[in-house]
């Protein structure tokens, strides 16, 4: 069996579960969820990364990857365990006291892009044209020279 496993049919997507549910019974493999740390108004967050991450070691344990965001300001969290997604947005303080908030990250957890054809919702009659400023549906140069009123959305 090749990296990564097969998960319903989709290999090539690192975000998804990386084990099978029922070979995974403490949920350390699930789909990524992305957190962002960032100080509280008017804060400051630590230089030394150290302190961030002996906080985040204290609260869930190893988590699947950190980085910085916003030249430093900012930090993106990634958790393979639903649980630790919960229980890291409960964290406000820093092992040194800096006050912190904790969110899900504004961009990062929007799911993938998907194209959606007719053969997915048969049942659903809809045109680009009137949907597409409400809905944030995404068009590109190709697209647009299309007939909007055919079926491939």
């Amino acid at each position: 069996m090749g990296w990564p496993p097969i998960q319903n049919g989709n290999n090539l997507n690192p975000n998804r579960r990386t084990l099978q549910t029922w070979m995974d019974p403490k949920n350390e493999h699930g789909q990524v969820e992305i957190l962002q740390l960032k100080a509280t108004q008017g804060g400051k967050l630590p230089n030394n990364p150290f302190i961030i991450s002996k906080t985040i070691e204290n609260t869930v344990g190893k988590i699947a990857a950190a980085h910085t965001e916003g030249k430093g300001e900012r930090y993106v969290l990634k958790v393979r365990n639903h649980a630790h997604f919960e229980k890291l947005q409960t964290v406000t303080k820093l092992i040194d006291g800096s006050d912190v908030q904790i969110i899900p990250h504004p961009t990062q957890n929007i799911p993938s892009k998907k194209m959606v054809t007719a053969e997915d919702e048969p049942d659903v009659n809809i045109t680009l044209e009137d949907n597409s400023e409400d809905s944030q549906v995404l068009m590109d140069e190709e697209m647009a020279d299309r007939d909007l009123t055919s079926p491939t959305l």
